[in-house]
């Protein structure tokens, strides 16, 4: 039996739909969060009280606190979407 005349099984497809899905969440996301702190700063009020803020009262240590915390996730989530994608395709292909 030759890879062109060989059924696909269904349930594979469907786990490949439900990975590729899960990838297109994941980088819509890192995308949507991208674009969030980017333009964050422009948003910024200088007169709130920013005591609260993670990496004290200057906009530069939130930045780099929020830089040091996004940049290991969005690594992470292009490390996860592109493992699904591969186990995606190999669940195409078989």
């Amino acid at each position: 039996m030759t890879a062109a005349t060989k059924s696909r099984h269904p349930f594979k497809l469907l786990l490949a739909a439900l990975l590729t899905g899960l990838q297109v969440l994941l980088l819509g996301l890192a995308a949507f969060l991208i674009v969030r702190v980017v333009t964050y700063g422009v948003f910024w009020d200088p007169d709130a009280d920013q005591s609260g803020t993670w990496g004290g009262p200057s906009l530069l240590g939130a930045w780099v606190v929020h830089a040091l915390i996004g940049l290991p996730g969005a690594a992470g989530s292009a490390w996860l979407a592109s493992r699904c994608h591969r186990v995606a395709g190999h669940l195409r292909r078989a």
